[in-house]
């Protein structure tokens, strides 16, 4: 399997790099306790727009740390996190759970370049065209079905 690698990343100091683990488990910590909220509590636009905040924080320190890749990944997600605030896009269920599958792989991914200087671009190119997809469809009622799907292709795909 082919791997992409972040040599500007890879080039920065241990502690900054222990820094950007520490703060993205923070924001993925933060994420899925929004996220249990909707799911026990109800939806509310303040709820989302927390989590976009924290998605959009952990976007942007992977970003300075020169992880374009795992950039471009997280966007996609914030894109489908951002149609929900616009109300284009309905919360459900399988959004919720994609969007904890999602951080956790990026993690991984993240992970994998901290410890080898490479990770797994097979991974990142299934999560990337899954959340493209769901982002496209026009009919909102197919994207918990589509992230349904997407959330078990990844994690077959991990196993």
């Amino acid at each position: 399997m082919g791997q992409f690698a972040c040599k500007e990343f890879s080039a920065l100091e241990k502690e900054l790099k222990d820094d950007l683990l520490e703060c993205y488990k923070e924001a993925q910590q933060e994420i899925e306790e929004i996220i249990n909220s909707i799911e026990d509590e109800g939806f509310s636009f303040d709820k989302l727009d927390n989590l976009f905040r924290s998605l959009h924080s952990m976007k942007g320190n992977c970003s300075v740390c020169f992880l374009d890749p795992l950039v471009d990944a997280l966007h996609r997600l914030e894109e489908i996190v951002d149609g929900m605030r616009g109300g284009y896009i309905k919360y459900h269920y399988h959004l919720g759970e994609l969007i904890n599958v999602v951080i956790e792989e990026v993690y991984g991914l993240l992970y994998q370049l901290y410890q080898s200087h490479g990770a797994e671009s097979a991974l990142l190119e299934l999560i990337q065209s899954h959340l493209d997809e769901l982002y496209a469809l026009e009919d909102d009622s197919l994207r918990p079905q589509k992230a349904s799907a997407a959330v078990a292709a990844i994690r077959r795909a991990i196993s």
